[in-house]
């Protein structure tokens, strides 16, 4: 019985890491999308298209781990810069 009470706390408290870190995630990718909003205008599809971008490039730089929020949000920026710089090489 002990053993699952362990087993249960561990759960638990992983999942309150997991929790932390997306709540960090998260708020790293509201004041990124506030840095950068201003680049793509007004169009719905444009702005839909960057937060997508916003959020796969903040995704790749973010860990269970992650708890800078400042740290994330610039990790993310440079990655998406990175990935337009490449796509703008890679154009016609």
């Amino acid at each position: 019985m002990r053993l699952g009470n362990h087993h249960e706390g561990a759960s638990a408290h992983r999942w309150s890491l997991l929790w932390t870190a997306l709540k960090v995630i998260s708020r790293a990718f509201d004041t990124a999308w506030l840095e950068i909003a201003g680049n793509f205008g007004d169009d719905s599809g444009d702005i839909e298209r960057a937060r997508n971008k916003l959020a796969n490039a903040l995704l790749s730089v973010a860990s269970e781990d992650s708890r800078d929020e400042e740290l994330l949000k610039q990790a993310a920026l440079q990655r998406m810069a990175l990935d337009y710089r490449r796509r703008d090489r890679l154009a016609p």
